[in-house]
């Protein structure tokens, strides 16, 4: 997953084509928040984690999701907290950039 990124975008800035396509992972494996930072981090425009919302679909079927909450609150949820959590890692890493630049004397 992360080295099909990482070769995609490293492929197209090779043909100096970066800026003219947009890459977009359609995985089942992208499950946490560190995994999207990373693929976001590697390039990925867009990421669809199929197989994290198939499974919200099916535990809603099987009833296994607390009352009230339905196949689309969870993939909501989930979507939030994974936005959340990107946003999280984005502001830690530009401060950490922020701070290694300021010693380099940039």
């Amino acid at each position: 997953m992360f080295a099909g990124a990482g070769g995609g975008t490293q492929c197209a800035a090779a043909e100096e084509t970066r800026t003219q396509v947009a890459l977009i992972i359609e995985s089942g494996e992208p499950r946490e928040v560190m995994h999207f930072a990373l693929l976001a981090g590697y390039g990925a425009s867009a990421i669809n984690p199929y197989l994290a919302i198939e499974t919200f679909e099916d535990l809603a079927r099987r009833g296994y999701l607390p009352s009230g909450v339905t196949a689309e609150v969870a993939i909501k949820n989930f979507i939030k907290a994974i936005n959340k959590g990107c946003s999280k890692h984005f502001l830690r890493w530009n401060l950490y950039a922020a701070e290694l630049s300021g010693r380099a004397g940039f």
